[in-house]
């Protein structure tokens, strides 16, 4: 299995393919701008490794979390409704299940502070992230 990054002027992506010919059909299904180019063999990571891995792309978005959230100005009682909304996920997020993560945020209802735009992004980003393995 080999490592192939799908592309468009708007947005890129790792997935693992058997063959070229494989990537490209699916880049291909995605719209005609998207391409797939080889990025090379698959080696999946040691448990050990691929823990590390989640526990820090978690991380980074619990961080990117916070941040946007304090960019935004939020009052002390629109913070205690977030952590609120979002504690379960939080809880997933600090022992790095990913998945968890993900499935937990699809039913998330976006709102003034947590918008429809960071979901999307944070949906979009975490696929990315899951589609890499």
């Amino acid at each position: 299995m080999d490592i192939y990054k799908i592309t468009n002027n708007k947005q890129s992506f790792y997935k693992n393919f058997e063959t070229l010919e494989e990537a490209q059909t699916f880049a291909a299904s995605l719209g005609p701008d998207f391409k797939a180019e080889l990025i090379g063999p698959y080696t999946p990571p040691t448990i050990e490794e691929r823990l590390s891995m989640d526990l820090d792309f978690c991380n980074s978005l619990t961080l990117r979390f916070v941040e946007e959230n304090r960019a935004a100005g939020i009052t002390e009682a629109q913070s205690l409704a977030l952590m609120a909304q979002f504690k379960d996920i939080l809880s997933f997020a600090q022992v790095g299940a990913v998945g968890s993560v993900y499935t937990l945020l699809q039913a998330i209802t976006p709102g003034e502070i947590y918008t429809q735009e960071r979901k999307d992004k944070d949906l979009n980003d975490i696929n990315n992230y899951l589609n890499s393995f």
